[in-house]
């Protein structure tokens, strides 16, 4: 497991000549000001982190675009469960009232339109057009939503394997008719919130639900051992999911064993998919 920050810099002469001196590399990047700045990547382990934080304080938090966690193969698979998501973009998602139960209104300074705090689909996605698989077997949305999406080979050689794995057809965007050769994968299988750790319990304002907040920049998924016994599973958490500190919007993540990672990568499935270790406690 190693932590990654991505920098994005106002670029000074002296920084730019660190990079250079260290081999780290960077992009330069202009902004709609005419200002310069340099985006590069660098691991909190790696011996040129401590020379960076000592050489540059100045440069604070505010100046990093996105702080993770990379993990190793070997990280993946020494872990009983996984979360499990795809990020790519191939599927070109439409957002329908109709495929979601919504709860718990608000209007954003951000949208025009009003918001909602928890959204629990309940009926079939909608995209704009069929997607071309090649080679690959799962897909992402072109948006922040995470959903999984597969072909009908992959539904074929998935589907009975994993109780609570269901496969969901995809609408045709403002058509009633089905995208061939397109399907959601749907964690039927929800875990009661008592069964995630690792966060601070929190309740929405509005309907009192329950819910874990946890950190919005760096977080490990824990959950209570007691409640992932079988690994012909799959699960979800349900939208009781935050890292908001005063709103709490939901969201949802995916689970699967070890035996699931392993089925896909035995099969040569798992290009793009990206697997998390969950914590058992």
């Amino acid at each position: 497991m190693r932590i990654k920050h991505h920098y994005y810099v106002e670029c000074k002469n002296r920084l730019q000549r660190f990079l250079d001196d260290t081999n780290i590399s960077y992009e330069v990047f202009v902004d709609i000001n005419g200002i310069k700045h340099l985006v590069f990547d660098m691991y909190e382990d790696d011996c040129v982190y401590s020379k960076f934080k000592v050489k540059f304080p100045y440069i604070t938090k505010d100046d990093w675009i996105l702080k993770d966690i990379e993990y190793s193969k070997q990280d993946i698979e020494n872990s009983e469960w996984l979360r499990v998501c795809h990020p790519g973009t191939k599927v070109q998602y439409e957002y329908v009232e109709d495929a979601f139960k919504r709860s718990c209104s608000y209007k954003s300074l951000l949208f025009r339109d009003v918001c909602y705090r928890h959204l629990e689909q309940i009926n079939s996605l909608s995209s704009l057009k069929p997607v071309k698989w090649g080679r690959q077997f799962f897909a992402g949305p072109n948006s922040m939503d995470d959903f999984i999406f597969c072909s009908e080979r992959t539904k074929q050689i998935l589907e009975g394997n994993w109780n609570g794995l269901e496969f969901w057809p995809v609408k045709k965007y403002n058509k009633e008719e089905y995208i061939d050769d397109l399907y959601q994968l749907y964690f039927a299988n929800k875990l009661p919130v008592e069964a995630l750790a690792g966060g601070k319990k929190v309740y929405c304002k509005d309907c009192g639900r329950e819910i874990l907040r946890v950190s919005g920049i760096i977080q490990q998924y824990k959950i209570k051992k007691e409640y992932l016994t079988d690994n012909k599973c799959v699960y979800q958490t349900g939208e009781v999911i935050t890292t908001d500190i005063f709103g709490y919007d939901t969201f949802s993540i995916n689970i699967v064993s070890q035996e699931f990672y392993q089925f896909c990568e035995k099969n040569k499935m798992n290009r793009g998919m990206v697997y998390e270790p969950i914590v058992l406690i």
